[in-house]
């Protein structure tokens, strides 16, 4: 598996199972995976990398650990100054489903 980023914490994990079936695994272990808007950017770009391969076919998002995911970062929501830094968040999430369905639901 490969990290998306060149963060020295990769918050999600990419790998190819064969040339047409793509793997993501959400890697924040420790905070159950829970959608930061580290972790939400990072699958928004891995999302877009596979979104412009036309010979991936199939994709499964996964968790580390024993945990899909906890859901938004309660914490970071919580230390959000302002209703539009929430809001914003909010939308990253939003965008990153649609980037799902958008690309994988007519296969």
């Amino acid at each position: 598996m490969r990290p998306m980023s060149g963060s020295s914490v990769p918050y999600i994990l990419s790998e190819a199972v064969d040339s047409c079936i793509q793997v993501l695994t959400l890697n924040d272990e420790k905070k159950a995976n829970c959608l930061s808007s580290a972790l939400i950017g990072e699958l928004h770009n891995a999302l877009r990398d596979i979104e412009r391969d036309p010979d991936i076919r199939a994709l499964i998002i996964r968790g580390a650990g024993r945990f899909f995911s906890a859901g938004h970062d309660l914490n970071e929501l919580s230390e959000s100054s302002t209703a539009d830094s929430r809001s914003t968040l909010f939308n990253a999430c939003s965008q990153v489903g649609e980037l799902c369905f958008d690309r994988f639901d007519f296969l």
